[in-house]
Formats: structure tokens, sequence, C-alpha cells
């Protein structure tokens, strides 16, 4: 398992010293302030939960800005479009495996980071919760309430016999646990359990080939080929036989994209995830064929027609492949999928997002800044 780009940027290590000290350092400081628990809480939650918010924002920014560097010019291509017609959430009309995992990937971030984002507020929360809907017992006094000292409010410990959620909620330790193993949980995973995908994988490998003068390499193609085929729920190529099977093939790409300035990683995002590589024969259930010795059977005829589509992307480029699809397409009647309310609203934040970011940030130039070749979490790319 190794990282995405979130966990993959310059920002880590100031990320690291935030996420763990930032909500018990704003309470603590604010309780030096104010010597109001109850204050305190209210104001490390929001302060907190502001920060985790404006973080996940411009990471996913930062992420979805890399993914258009890499998948835009493909997606175009593929839905016979100018790349500059293209929202980012046209994106999710691919039908690209490689752009669909990043924009599942996408979504579920979303749902996680601000989900993480707001439990700094928990302890506020269930506060209001146990006083408007608590047991009887826990309803402070109208004189406690005016003078903003309740009994699980102030410093001093309940009474032995007090309910046990007042003793619970006395200075807010196990909401503020929750917080902290909240908040750790989602840093651990995304450090640790999140799948490289293609988008990512790309990116990397330029950085490093370009950062120490390297040229593309078959190897590199073939790493690539396997992260396709990983975004598309393929089995990995992971015996030699297979490999040199296919080796021709990554060599004749590699060749290309040294020479070319035609091929980059859009015209490998369109060739890979478009099935223009998938050479191998299938059966009638449309799985991948293997002999008795449980090598995978190469279609010689896909394998030739892969040698001609490489060919026609270093030749015509993807605006050549743009447009010929929409010349296609305007002579079909195209049936236009109308996405659901939520799927619409989905759409309309990723799009504020990217938007937004892009206007505060800029156009990137360059990949090279967002992704570090020091992951501690990479694991090795190679056959």
């Amino acid at each position: 398992m190794a990282v995405e780009d979130y966990w993959a940027s310059s920002a880590r290590i100031a990320n690291d010293v935030a996420k763990y000290g930032l909500y018990p350092c704003a309470k603590m400081l604010a309780i030096m302030a104010t010597n109001d628990s109850h204050k305190a809480n209210v104001i490390a939650g929001v302060s907190t939960s502001l920060f985790y918010t404006a973080l996940s924002w411009h990471f996913l920014g930062s992420e979805m800005d890399g993914c258009d560097q890499v998948a835009r010019r493909a997606v175009a291509a593929e839905l016979g479009k100018k790349p500059d017609e293209l929202s980012f959430s046209d994106f999710y009309d691919s039908k690209n495996p490689i752009v669909r995992s990043r924009m599942k990937l996408f979504d579920k971030e979303n749902t996680e980071r601000y989900a993480v984002g707001l439990l700094p507020m928990l302890p506020t929360a269930m506060e209001y919760t146990a006083r408007k809907f608590g047991p009887p017992g826990m309803h402070p006094a109208q004189d406690e309430m005016i003078s903003g000292q309740t009994r699980w409010r102030d410093s001093d410990s309940p009474k032995p016999t007090a309910h046990w959620l007042e003793h619970a909620l006395h200075g807010y330790n196990l909401w503020d646990g929750i917080v902290y193993a909240g908040i750790a949980a989602l840093w651990f995973k995304e450090t640790y359990g999140v799948d490289k995908t293609f988008i990512y994988q790309s990116r990397k490998e330029m950085e490093n080939n370009h950062s120490l003068g390297l040229k593309i390499g078959p190897n590199n193609i073939a790493g690539l080929y396997n992260r396709m085929r990983n975004d598309a729920g393929l089995p990995m190529i992971d015996n030699r036989e297979d490999r040199d099977k296919l080796w021709p093939m990554f060599e004749n790409i590699a060749h290309r994209f040294n020479r070319s300035h035609r091929m980059d990683l859009p015209e490998l995002t369109y060739l890979m995830g478009m099935g223009k590589l998938d050479v191998f024969a299938k059966g009638a259930d449309g799985k991948e064929l293997r002999g008795a010795d449980g090598i995978l059977v190469v279609d010689p005829q896909a394998l030739q027609r892969a040698h001609v589509e490489i060919e026609k992307v270093e030749r015509i480029g993807l605006e050549g492949i743009a447009e010929e699809n929409r010349r296609a397409k305007a002579g079909e009647l195209q049936k236009q999928e109308n996405p659901g309310t939520l799927a619409r609203i989905g759409r309309d934040w990723m799009d504020l997002q990217f938007n937004t970011y892009r206007r505060i940030f800029g156009k990137t130039k360059s990949f090279q800044e967002y992704v570090s070749p020091r992951d501690p979490a990479e694991a090795s790319n190679s056959l």
C-alpha cells in the first residue's frame, strides 16, 4: 500500500505537526484566556474544524490539479471535445478506468476528510444534546445557566452519586478522545491504507526520471501498465513470461515517449485507459484466457492493432483523436445522461473546489512541486 498526493505533498511535515497538536493546543490556549472549559471547547472545536476543512480543500485542490494535468486532454479526446470545453466534473462522464478510479477516490476523500473536519465540534454538540435531551438530573437549573457555571461545566468533579453521563461529559475527556482517535484513524488510513492510482504513479515516475535526468524506459511503462490494470480491477502482470510478451510494446512506447513531444502522460492515459493496449485474448465471458501453463494468451491481431494505435496517437496527437471522435459523434444520435440530484450536487461541488483553487493558486505548470520522491510508504513498482 502506498500514499496518494495528499500525503506525498510537500506539506507533509507541517500537517503532521498540526494534526496532532492543533486541537489540544487551541483548547489549552482558550482555557488560559477564558478560564472557562465550555468556551475553550467551543473555541478549540471551531478553530480546529475550520483549519482541517481548509486543509482538506487545499490538498483536494492540488490533487485535482494533478489529475487535470494528466487526464484532461485524454478525457477531451475520449469525449470528442476541446480540452478548454471541459469542466472538472466532466471527468465523471469518462469511461476510462484510470479516470473513473481517481474520481471515485476523490468522492471518498471528500466524504472522509470533511466529515473528520467536523469531529472537533463533537464535544460542543454532545454538550448541547445532553443538556436538551439527557436525563432530567443533568438539566442545569436556570440560575446556573444564567451564570454560565453548571455542575458539569465547571472544574469540580461531579458527585459520586451523579449520573454516569455527567461523569463522562465532565471535562469532555471522552469526546476529546473520540476527536483524537477519529483524526488519527483517517491520517493512518491515508498514509498506509490508500492504493496508488495510475494518476499518482505516472506523475511520480515522471518526476523521479526528470529529477535524475533519466529517459523513460520500458520498465517505467510496464509499471504504469500494471497500475492501469489495477485501476481497471484486473490482476497485475506478475510473472516474467507474461511480461516478456508485452516487452516489445513497452519498448515501442518508451522510444516514442523519449523522442516525441506528442507522447506524454495524457497520451499514456488515453492509450492504456481506453483499452488500446489490451492485447490478451478473451473468452466468451469476457475474461482473459490463460493457457495450460497458466500464462496469459496474447491475441496477435490485438497486439498488431496496439502498435498501430501507438503510432496513430504519436502521429496525429490527442487533438486529432478528439476531432475524429467529434465527427463520429456528430453523425450519431447521442443520448444525454441526466445525472440525479445528488450526482449534480457532487459535480457542482467538485467544480467549485477546483475553480476556486485555480483562481487562488493559478494554473500549475509542473507537477514536481506536489509529489515528493521521498515517500516512506512507497512500495516498489517494478515488475
